[in-house]
């Protein structure tokens, strides 16, 4: 209990020392980072189990989910398969926990403002829906904690199902406002359509203009596309050349005005260093 306490007397020390700054936490105190950000989707929950039709609360709660279950499970999964198949495998599943909820989550918030979305989600061109600019976010999130679902499930065929709604998500959601939040919904469209079958060169194409917007949006200042297009596209093209100079293009970006920026770039920005530290397995 005395741990507990002195564990979040920390965090909120260090939290108000240094402007609240959640990149702070990750780069200075990794060790608390996790901890920390398990306390805010803690408190995210318990709103949006009491408030359950409360748009905010559940976007909240939905969000946070995705961003733990991204940051820090499935990275964990990924590594600890490399080193302990045991643990990787509970980190998989604890994972796959987080985002079922935070599909639920997305979608109950989806069908207040749209009753009729999951007829949509099934075939968009059989049900018509005009959706709120506002709730491009929505849209996006909602996309994000399928696709986490899908890798955590490690493809289960209940899950793959839903692959499907995930393009009908950020397709819609680009149609919508394509510079929305820099650019990132270009950059789930790489991993998303790098992932669809059969893989055409048109899709490559696409994939190479993809990229391209989201620079412009972004102005060079995240660092996620070039991570994302190099684990997505570079591996698989085997550029073992063009997979160095994109991560290393992620590493030199520094700190923005943007402090939830700087939070995605030091997450990206970690990754790059252990697809680096990997090289030698990805490339042959």
């Amino acid at each position: 209990m005395k741990k507990n306490f002195f564990l979040v007397f920390g965090i909120l020390v260090l939290f108000y020392l240094n402007g609240c700054s959640s990149t702070y936490i990750f780069s200075h105190h990794p060790q608390l980072s996790e901890r920390y950000y398990l306390i805010k989707v803690k408190k995210a929950l318990k709103k949006a189990e009491k408030n359950p039709t409360n748009s905010e609360y559940l976007f909240q709660a939905q969000k946070l989910l995705t961003q733990y279950g991204y940051a820090f499970q499935l990275e964990e999964a990924e590594r600890y398969l490399y080193k302990n198949i045991f643990l990787s495998k509970k980190a998989y599943e604890n994972a796959s926990k987080s985002f079922i909820k935070a599909v639920e989550y997305g979608k109950n918030n989806l069908r207040i403002f749209y009753p009729e979305i999951d007829k949509w989600l099934l075939n968009p061109k059989n049900k018509k829906i005009i959706f709120n600019p506002k709730h491009v976010a929505y849209l996006y999130w909602t996309a994000a904690s399928i696709g986490g679902l899908i890798k955590s499930s490690k493809g289960a065929p209940e899950t793959i199902v839903l692959f499907p709604q995930i393009g009908f998500l950020l397709k819609q959601a680009l149609e919508i406002n394509p510079a929305w939040d820099n650019g990132a919904i270009f950059t789930a469209l790489i991993s998303y359509s790098m992932s669809e079958y059969p893989l055409t060169d048109e899709k490559k194409k696409n994939v190479k203009t993809y990229f391209d917007e989201v620079i412009k949006y972004s102005e060079g200042k995240s660092a996620a596309p070039y991570v994302t297009y190099a684990e997505s596209v570079s591996v698989k093209a085997q550029d073992r050349e063009e997979f160095i100079y994109l991560l290393n293009q992620a590493l030199v970006i520094s700190y923005t005005e943007n402090d939830e920026l700087n939070l995605e770039n030091h997450i990206s920005q970690i990754r790059a260093k252990w697809l680096l530290s990997r090289i030698d397995e990805l490339f042959y």
